[in-house]
């Protein structure tokens, strides 16, 4: 057959059979070229013009995915006029820029929090389409979401700077073991704050296989400390009457944090599907993400961890609706003797508006997390075409949401156990809110303001929240440098 550029095969009849005898790659400095040919394993199996083509186009789009080429092209030479082999030429052009800084903050619409991050990457240091960085990340957790009646304390609570302070390094190499895997070192050492009054010291590693877009395998050894957090950001006290001190309440809320010092040893598999036609403001499609974990494999941590995760997006009237619906489900099942699980492990679960959801520590006024936890989330994005070319270069959406959610423990220390219509009073205890918002896009940055209203539902609330004209105010920026 005649040389053919790769971009002109849908010219030629699919069935037309085909030999790829040859590979050559041209361009390469850096990068190897076992890295480069690794995404176009699919070549020489191809039989005809159809799978030749397929072949081509999944090996381009893999190694794209690597972020070191600014150009791939592949060109076909024939062997023989009157044969079917042919030679693949792959011509590369590398990108000359490697190093990557940048900095900025990603809300987490999970926690409600805004952390600032900092890192530094750098790609193809060994020539296998490598990525190695390192990071810094803080969050101030308390300036993020503040209540309309104590706004006054925004600017006391702004000078704590940052609640938790974490810092990490990786090395990411694809196609180590696979074609289509890709493995990961890891390794991070910071604090992170568990409640008001605790918070854990940790120093983690971890071994990471990504085996295609949809199974992972990983495993985390940590090492973790329980210390005091020295300088309170809210005193709760003034609710309570005045007359419990914070020695007290930290006091009362160690018996039930567990152990001060522990090793954690675990492996993790992932499962997820992701069929979003936007990863970033997505207008139709679902996301599903599974986790199963299992500690124990060493280490005094015993116990078990599932959860599952569902995202849905349906784009309606068009482009100017969008309707999403969130759904989370997480269980902790300890496997050794001793039931009780450690502060540092136990879910906490976040609904907008609420400083405390699921049961708490009646002295402390903390809350204690739980092994069992489900929310849900709903919401939808209102947007126009017409009004972000007004605006030139600004986009503007505007959002009504309901969030709801709760958390218990079912074993070990502060047991909340449900026994009889379980199901039924976990529903009836859980925490809802409801609220508008608008997020602003200005380029290189993101800002999201909401305005959310607790709706009662537990009798058994949190001081301060159980009341219904008790609302929030929350403003989110987000920027990348």
């Amino acid at each position: 057959m005649p040389g053919y550029d790769a971009l002109e095969l849908h010219k030629i009849k699919k069935s037309e059979p085909v030999r790829v005898s040859g590979i050559s790659c041209f361009g390469l400095n850096r990068t190897k070229q076992a890295t480069l040919l690794g995404g176009f394993d699919k070549l020489k199996d191809a039989t005809n013009i159809e799978e030749l083509h397929e072949a081509i186009h999944d090996g381009i789009t893999r190694n794209n995915q690597l972020e070191i080429f600014e150009g791939i092209q592949v060109v076909l030479d024939s062997v023989d006029q009157n044969s079917d082999d042919v030679n693949v030429i792959i011509n590369v052009k590398e990108k000359e820029t490697t190093k990557n800084y940048s900095i900025g903050a990603e809300y987490d619409p999970k926690t409600q929090e805004v952390p600032l991050k900092a890192a530094f990457r750098l790609k193809n240091f060994l020539g296998r389409g490598d990525s190695f960085s390192l990071s810094a990340q803080g969050i101030n957790s308390r300036v993020a979401d503040v209540s309309l009646k104590r706004w006054r304390e925004l600017p006391s609570l702004s000078r704590q700077w940052l609640n938790d302070i974490v810092f990490g390094g990786s090395l990411v190499v694809p196609r180590l073991f696979g074609r289509s895997s890709s493995e990961s070192i890891g390794a991070s050492v910071g604090t992170h704050s568990l409640t008001e009054f605790m918070s854990v010291r940790f120093t983690s590693l971890v071994i990471a296989s990504l085996l295609n877009e949809r199974h992972k395998i990983s495993y985390q050894l940590e090492s973790r400390q329980l210390k005091d957090t020295k300088k309170p950001a809210v005193t709760l006290s003034d609710e309570v009457g005045g007359e419990v001190t914070e020695q007290v309440k930290r006091s009362h809320l160690w018996p039930v944090a567990g152990p001060v010092e522990d090793l954690k040893s675990s492996i993790t598999h992932e499962y997820r599907l992701c069929t979003l036609d936007n990863l970033v403001a997505p207008n139709n499609g679902s996301n599903l993400r599974t986790k199963l974990t299992l500690a124990g494999i060493g280490g005094n941590v015993n116990h078990a961890l599932a959860s599952f995760n569902y995202s849905a997006y349906k784009s309606l009237l068009k482009t100017f609706l969008v309707g999403a619906l969130d759904l989370s489900f997480a269980h902790i099942i300890p496997t050794s003797a001793d039931q009780n699980i450690s502060l540092c492990d136990r879910l906490f679960e976040r609904v907008r508006g609420y400083r405390c959801v699921g049961d708490f520590d009646r002295v402390s006024l903390e809350q204690k997390g739980g092994n069992f936890a489900m929310s849900a989330a709903a919401k939808l994005i209102m947007k126009s075409e017409k009004v972000d070319e007004l605006l030139s270069g600004v986009s503007l959406r505007g959002q009504v949401f309901i969030n709801a959610g709760n958390v218990v423990n079912l074993e070990g220390e502060g047991t909340k156990r449900y026994t009889e219509d379980a199901l039924k009073q976990f529903i009836q205890d859980a925490q809802a809110s409801f609220g508008v918002g608008l997020l602003i896009g200005l380029g290189v940055a993101k800002v999201e303001v909401n305005y959310g209203v607790p709706y009662y539902l537990t009798k058994d609330s949190f001081p301060g929240d159980h009341q219904k004209h008790f609302s929030k105010f929350s403003a989110h920026v987000t920027f990348d440098i």
